[in-house]
């Protein structure tokens, strides 16, 4: 179990990667790397019942319906958005909070981890709050040249420890890391 703060739901950044850094295409598309081996991934939805996004609407449908084919509907998504009308539709909470009010709101809810499923400024922001308490990051076999980097420029140091890897039929490989926190950093 990652080394949580909190000793509550963690928040676990699950995304795939290119090998020059990327989290995203330049049109900002999360999904372009191969598929993990389904008990892997049947294994990391099991793990999570709550989902942070930034996403387009399109992507956003697109990574709600690849999830239920492994939960069905079982996850709530949140969607942090400056420019979407907060409220709830289309199975989604749309809000304008930061990032660490969400994150302390949704861990004092009882249930299992949070996935922070984003690229690029968001990530930054939840570093800079210290709200990573965990990575499953997908290391795609691909260089794209151009995207969003999965870290923006900026970003905190944060350190982590690999505690398991997997290497996917697909060519994947996955990286699971936790947060290593020091009497410094807590």
């Amino acid at each position: 179990m990652p080394n949580s703060r909190f000793n509550q739901r963690n928040v676990v950044l699950g995304s795939g990667l290119s090998l020059d850094g990327y989290g995203a295409t330049a049109d900002r598309r999360m999904s372009f790397v191969p598929m993990p081996d389904a008990e892997q991934l049947v294994a990391f939805y099991n793990r999570i019942d709550t989902v942070i996004v930034a996403l387009e609407p399109e992507e956003l449908a697109n990574w709600s319906e690849r999830a239920a084919d492994f939960v069905g509907t079982l996850l709530t998504w949140y969607c942090l958005s400056d420019t979407a009308e907060p409220g709830y539709r289309d199975n989604v909470h749309f809000t304008r909070e930061q990032p660490g009010e969400l994150v302390r709101r949704l861990q004092a809810l009882p249930g299992r981890d949070i996935w922070l499923l984003a690229s690029g400024d968001l990530v930054r922001r939840f570093l800079e709050e210290d709200l990573i308490d965990a990575m499953s990051l997908g290391l795609g076999p691909m260089v794209l040249g151009a995207g969003v980097p999965l870290f923006a420029p900026g970003s905190p140091r944060r350190d982590f420890r690999i505690v398991s890897t997997h290497l996917h039929r697909s060519g994947l490989v996955t990286l699971n890391l936790d947060r290593v926190r020091t009497a410094e950093s807590a």
